[in-house]
């Protein structure tokens, strides 16, 4: 926990960069290979997960949202996940990378409808 130390984030319109400000050294570190996330296309799926109740409230909350669609598994749901960039940031307690808190997953099947939601590995009802 340094006060002088901030997590930034700088949104263009194709990408997503984090960068970690000193502000008592004045410095500004950033990894190209690591640190730019580029947006990802609007699928079908990421349509229809961002219309769900755990998209919309999801969307509502998080001024930098990550919607990705992950593809389908052997069963046939597609995944949407929904990250925070707020979160994704690592530090020595802090995996963000990972596994970023407050994340959500839409499972749509072949027909478009959602199967289930999960909040941090938590099914909603």
């Amino acid at each position: 926990m340094n006060p002088f130390r901030w997590q930034t984030i700088v949104e263009t319109p194709l990408t997503y960069r984090l960068a970690t400000a000193d502000t008592f050294n004045s410095t500004l570190a950033t990894s190209p290979q690591a640190d730019v996330f580029h947006k990802p296309p609007t699928t079908l799926a990421t349509l229809v997960a961002k219309r769900s109740w755990l998209g919309e409230v999801y969307l509502d909350w998080s001024p930098y949202p990550l919607v990705t669609d992950t593809g389908a598994d052997p069963d046939g749901l597609t995944t949407v996940t929904f990250r925070d960039l707020r979160f994704m940031y690592e530090t020595t307690f802090f995996s963000g990378r990972e596994k970023p808190p407050l994340s959500g997953a839409v499972y749509i099947n072949d027909d478009r409808r959602i199967d289930h939601m999960e909040m941090d590995g938590h099914t909603q009802p």
